[in-house]
């Protein structure tokens, strides 16, 4: 048998297909981390202690039948190579603790930056299909720190930005659904939705959303891995009160029963431990006056609360929050409740004859606590903002940064701190290097939190951006790092398995919705 699978995975190989959505069989694990040129990478590899494995590695990914063993996420091209062969090359088992991981030495040469290689082993198991446990596959790509390489293609059926990135429960997959094309003030909403896979670094449509256009809208993980979409701007309807829910297994979208209390959009849904999702605020309409002000947006926001029970797959209205908001920013709290700050509540019209109204901002912050399931407030935020971005800190206080402010919702480089000891804010003795709106940001493994991309300006004209900013919680300061290589604005960033992040869409440096992706390391 052991020598059977050598000469299967050389000599039998089939048709090589497409590798999007290849998988692994058994009991057989394969992780790895960012490869840097010059430094070395330690992948690890998990099995049946004591089974005999052998360990590839290719230079394409692939979809190969195997015949009686299974199939293999490599192309079996003639590059293709064993990094450990414990089957025919005299290697020994996997270990009694059931891994096995080795440091593997990067070169330096510059040529290399960017080569892809795509690795997968399999382990003698009896336990598995076939008595081989095959592990799922993995692609390391060369790249250098605090730099972005393109992804492998683009999202082939639209620019978009304001759209929602959810990461699926492996972290290999990254579901890419809705969002606006044309530019930021008039945007066209979509219902298309396009599956990021780490391993291939590839987009590929998927199903699209049954319930019709959406920008504007909602995307959260629930716990069975599914993903609940709530909201945003329609295509001729305006905005929408409806919700759906996609399901990564059966490439499908299925109805919630029920619709929220309102329609919004420019809301917040947060994942609740219990498993339920907490959604508030956003506004009813999005359209301007007959002076071309934003006064129907602003006036129209809401103070509403909906839970999305995924047991019932129904919404149900919640206590209210203590202020209106819209373009606000919401985050779970370690202790399980959610903070919200941020956000326009209304609008106010000047004594000027032509003037069009201006936004009242939310002015505090307030924490809804599902064990009381109610809303209290946590006091004055020191800047009124909206579209900031927002993120907890390893100490469990937040940091809420960036945004727009004022009369003409211009953007801002100020950050406030929320002390999770005082339930208080105050400013940061340091802003962001530059000002900036609708950027995206994320939790680096330290803790750091890195800010990538955005906008410049006034009144919605912003002008996107390649800042990108490091907040070092423990220093209170902000770094500046390597530009992207391209401007991003109303883009998203997420985590990826390896540690390296994924940046998709957004707008471009003319304020047009792209369809480029990158993948960013520290």
């Amino acid at each position: 048998m052991r020598h059977s699978l050598t000469l299967m995975v050389i000599v039998f190989a089939a048709v090589v297909l497409r590798a999007q959505g290849c998988g692994g069989q058994g009991n057989a694990t394969l992780q790895t981390q960012a490869a840097f040129l010059g430094g070395s990478i330690a992948p690890v590899l998990a099995a049946a202690p004591g089974a005999p494995f052998i360990w590839y590695a290719d230079f394409a990914p692939g979809q190969v039948t195997l015949p009686g063993i299974g199939t293999s996420c490599l192309a079996m091209s003639p590059a293709l190579w064993p990094l450990v062969d414990g089957l025919g090359g005299g290697a020994p088992p996997m270990p009694a603790s059931g891994t096995f991981s080795v440091s593997l030495g990067i070169p330096t040469a510059a040529s290399l930056l960017g080569l892809t290689i795509y690795t997968q082993f399999g382990a003698l198991d009896s336990s598995a299909p076939n008595g081989v446990a095959i592990s799922n596959p993995v692609s390391v790509q060369l790249t250098i720190p605090d730099y972005a390489l393109p992804t492998a293609n683009n999202m082939s059926g639209f620019g978009t930005s304001l759209h929602r990135a959810v990461p699926l429960q492996d972290g290999r997959y990254t579901l890419i659904c809705g969002g606006g094309s044309g530019n930021l003030t008039a945007p066209t909403p979509s219902n298309l939705v396009e599956m990021y896979d780490h391993y291939t670094r590839t987009f590929s449509p998927v199903s699209i959303m049954a319930g019709g256009p959406r920008t504007l809208h909602t995307g959260t993980r629930l716990q069975d891995g599914r993903v609940l979409v709530t909201g945003g701007i329609g295509s001729t309807t305006g905005n929408v009160d409806t919700g759906e829910v996609y399901d990564p297994a059966t490439d499908t979208w299925t109805p919630v029963l029920n619709v929220m209390q309102n329609v919004r959009a420019a809301h917040t849904a947060t994942l609740l431990n219990d498993g339920r999702v907490l959604i508030t605020g956003g506004n009813g309409v999005f359209s301007t006056g007959p002076n071309g002000g934003f006064g129907p947006i602003f006036s129209s926001a809401y103070d509403t609360v909906d839970f999305y029970d995924p047991v019932t797959n129904t919404f149900m209205p919640a206590p209210n929050m203590l202020e209106k908001r819209i373009g606000h920013s919401a985050v779970l709290l370690p202790g399980g409740q959610v903070l919200l700050a941020g956000g326009v509540a209304g609008s106010f019209q000047p004594p000027i004859v032509g003037f069009p109204p201006l936004p009242v901002y939310a002015t505090a912050g307030e924490i809804y606590d599902p064990s009381v399931n109610a809303f209290s407030p946590t006091g004055l935020t020191p800047v009124s903002r909206i579209v900031g971005v927002m993120n907890v800190l390893p100490s469990g206080s937040v940091l809420y940064a960036g945004g727009a402010n004022g009369p003409l919702l211009c953007t801002t480089a100020a950050a406030d701190f929320w002390d999770v000891t005082t339930n208080t804010w105050s400013p940061l003795p340091t802003s962001l290097p530059t000002d900036v709106a609708l950027a995206a940001s994320a939790t680096l493994a330290d803790g750091s939190i890195v800010i990538t991309g955005g906008g410049q300006g006034c009144v919605a004209m912003f002008n996107s951006t390649t800042d990108v900013t490091v907040f070092n919680p423990n220093t209170f300061q902000f770094f500046p790092k390597a530009p992207l290589p391209a401007p991003k604005g109303s883009h998203t960033i997420s985590p990826l398995p390896d540690g390296s992040f994924l940046l998709v869409g957004g707008l471009d440096a003319s304020g047009f919705a792209v369809s480029t992706g990158y993948i960013w390391n520290q």
